[in-house]
């Protein structure tokens, strides 16, 4: 493990309060909350998509998010379909590896534990967080009728070590799960992510980038003073202004699919916050 990787583990763990001094314990929990934060943009608790170990079926973190919201139970999914009524569905898969290798043996793991969470019968022994997030998959798939299209599906797999795109094995695997999956008609979207330290080092460091976004926000009025808000806003944000926001944020972040709906027009209702951790530039 380089240096620079060290680092962003220790500085994690003192952050994240997180007792476990094991490199391979911290370097999944990193891992973990590195993705979701890039693909969740609220809070969360990293033990509810961290897998416990023994019979993980070569799977480290899941997440499954709906309409927005990380799901912990079936509960969640049934309130969301009577509040939408529609269901909007990711999955993520992740597992991480100290190693600076990319074990092609460890990779074909991986994938086969995928396929087999979504196998109608399973193959390998299931411990409790994965037989909790299965039952909560079989649980959308039966509302299936409430798809505003068929699910998402992606996975992250993450080492230590510097990731050759070119190599034939890793794309032939790749390929191969791709196909698998395919086959199964459930997904809008398949996409394996492969990563190696530089790549989850710059997912890191985005965490904890301030976010600055400058937009056109003439039709507004100035809301009055609010203790800890330096400026405060509240008006119409026009859709062809907020539509060009949200291209630029899915061609900073490479892991992200974007998608766009035909829409008129959006209003915006804004309380907008400028601080260290958040700043919002207007024009």
């Amino acid at each position: 493990m380089d240096r620079i990787t060290k680092q962003l583990l220790e500085d994690f763990s003192k952050a994240q309060e997180i007792l476990d001094k094991k490199d391979d314990v911290i370097f999944e929990k990193f891992c973990n909350y590195t993705i979701i934060t890039n693909e969740y943009n609220k809070t969360f608790d990293i033990e509810t998509i961290t897998i416990g170990g023994g019979n993980d079926t070569g799977i480290d973190g899941i997440a499954i998010i709906a309409n927005g919201h990380l799901i912990e139970n079936n509960d969640e999914i049934d309130d969301l379909i009577k509040a939408n009524g529609y269901l909007d569905v990711t999955y993520i898969f992740i597992q991480a590896k100290t190693s600076s290798n990319f074990d092609t043996k460890e990779m074909h793991s991986f994938y086969f534990g995928v396929n087999d969470f979504f196998a109608e019968e399973h193959n390998l022994p299931r411990n409790s967080d994965i037989q909790k997030y299965s039952e909560i998959s079989e649980h959308i798939l039966n509302n299936a009728s409430s798809f505003k299209e068929n699910p998402k599906c992606k996975t992250f797999f993450i080492t230590t070590g510097v990731f050759n795109k070119e190599n034939e094995h890793i794309q032939a695997l790749t390929k191969s799960s791709e196909e698998t999956l395919t086959s199964c008609n459930l997904f809008e979207l398949i996409k394996h992510n492969i990563l190696g330290a530089s790549e989850i080092g710059k997912l890191y460091r985005k965490t904890n980038s301030p976010v600055s976004s400058t937009f056109i926000f003439s039709n507004k009025i100035t809301l009055p003073e609010i203790e800890g808000i330096e400026q405060a806003y509240y008006g119409v944000l026009p859709y062809s202004e907020f539509k060009c926001e949200l291209r630029a944020d899915s061609q900073m972040t490479p892991t992200k699919e974007s998608s766009s709906e035909s829409s008129k027009n959006m209003n915006h209702k804004s309380c907008i916050r400028t601080n260290s951790a958040s700043r919002l530039n207007t024009r």
